[in-house]
């Protein structure tokens, strides 16, 4: 044997046995999660299959990878594991026992398991799918909108594994970004100054309305006869544009991922659209919230709130904080040959920026970025990409066509990194001046 078969070997050895730990750890912490008696020991349980376990699966796929670069993004992603899991666990259990849940001490009788339960065949039997309609039945009948917003973020987790199996990991990286994190935050923050009850209406439903939605719910169903079947070849979407996407993509545009491809040349239109939806609704929650009281600097009356903090949760952000800031760039100017782009980059970034606002308070986070700078940057987005437009018709072409720039691939190449970077900088300041002004509103109220 060779010395690099020997290597080879004992890399396939090291990488199986840390994969096998990995998983036997998950193991022991899903018995231990339908075994344990109470929430702090299941919650012990959680973090043992969160950190050893996943840290072991990381590390083992690390080793097995032939590639470099994806041994790196798997070891980034472990550090993340190694700080964030603990933390999350620590910090759920503080919460749980400041709101008095007590835990099952010796001597205290457990309840009786029913008869015929079977917990871990009820959980192979349910789906992803079939959790989603449970979740959207439970919101609907819920009154607690503090449950029903984190019954949307657990909504919004099943949605990207969903996004992954259906092979748009691009789609999953921005929900699980804005969907599960920051629209969660956003919404809990808003619930502190309108409460969390929602008020009931004393008189019974409309019989108009519920016809109305009833018809609709009818006229919806009648026009799915008319879709084409699942996965039909035959199907307009597979048979108009895609194929020549998929097919000439890789000659025209030069760029291996397609998605980015497809949003920032060939669609490009429909991309301008989308940031300038994000740009406007965005405005119009600020004027909606103006008026409010400002944002105090932080002073000496501040001390006993930032003392209040968790350390935990300070050390844990100090580390994941720039961590987030670094990957941010990564995902913006590597979303040509991986999942990633303008989109999640900024949904990255502004969900960093929120993290540290909600850690170490919304008065620090105004002193790192001000609310007139992410104001403008907001509004530069926009202009870099109308401007990009706007270039290639001076340059005597069709508007967003990059072959103004140069030939191709390299003009491509510019003007979808130039949009791009409009699409980064509109969507991380306007998430992030959302919680701003949400933040604000609720600490001077």
């Amino acid at each position: 044997m060779s010395g690099a078969e020997l290597i080879e070997l004992l890399r396939s050895i090291l990488g199986g046995g840390m994969v096998a730990i990995g998983a036997l750890a998950a193991l022991v912490g899903a018995v231990g999660l339908l075994r344990l008696p109470d929430f702090y020991t299941r919650a012990h349980a959680a973090g043992v299959t969160d950190t050893l376990g996943a840290i072991g699966i990381l590390a083992g796929l690390a080793v097995l990878s032939p590639d470099v670069l994806v041994a790196l993004k798997l070891l980034v992603v472990l550090i993340v594991a190694l700080f964030a899991s603990p933390a999350a666990c620590h910090a759920l259990a503080r919460a749980a026992f400041r709101t008095g849940l007590r835990p099952v001490l010796d001597g205290d009788k457990l309840p009786p398991a029913g008869p015929g339960s079977k917990p871990m065949e009820t959980m192979l039997m349910i789906g992803l799918l079939g959790a989603l309609v449970a979740l959207a039945v439970a919101m609907a009948f819920l009154s607690d909108l503090l449950v029903v917003t984190m019954l949307s973020g657990i909504f919004s987790f099943t949605c990207c594994a969903l996004f992954v199996l259906f092979d748009a990991p691009d789609v999953a990286f921005t929900e699980a970004c804005v969907g599960a994190g920051v629209s969660t935050v956003l919404i809990v923050t808003a619930l502190r100054l309108t409460g969390r009850q929602e008020r009931r209406r004393g008189r019974p439903a409309s019989a108009i309305g519920v016809g109305v939605c009833v018809l609709t719910g009818l006229a919806l169903a009648y026009g799915t006869l008319e879709l084409p079947r699942f996965g039909d070849a035959r199907a307009p979407a597979q048979g108009h544009v895609a194929p020549h996407y998929l097919q000439e993509s890789g000659s025209e545009i030069a760029i291996p991922n397609v998605v980015t491809s497809v949003l920032a040349s060939y669609r490009g239109y429909d991309t301008l659209g989308e940031v300038v939806v994000v740009f406007t609704a965005g405005l119009g929650v600020l004027l909606l919230l103006t008026g409010g009281a400002p944002s105090r600097r932080p002073g000496r009356g501040d001390a006993p709130a930032r003392a209040d903090r968790d350390v935990v949760l300070r050390a844990v952000a100090t580390l994941l904080v720039p961590l987030t800031l670094f990957l941010a760039p990564y995902v913006q100017f590597h979303g040509a040959y991986s999942p990633g782009g303008g989109f999640q980059a900024g949904a990255i970034l502004g969900g960093g920026l929120i993290l540290f606002g909600l850690v170490f308070g919304v008065e620090r986070l105004n002193l790192l970025v001000p609310e007139r700078v992410l104001r403008a940057i907001m509004a530069l987005g926009v202009l870099t990409y109308g401007g990009t437009g706007l270039a290639t018709l001076a340059l005597g072409h069709n508007f967003l066509d990059y072959d103004a720039f140069g030939s191709r691939p390299t003009g491509q190449q510019i003007g979808i990194t130039a949009i791009e970077a409009g699409v980064f900088m509109t969507v991380a300041c306007v998430m992030t001046l959302l919680y701003q002004r949400f933040a604000s509103r609720a600490s001077a109220s």
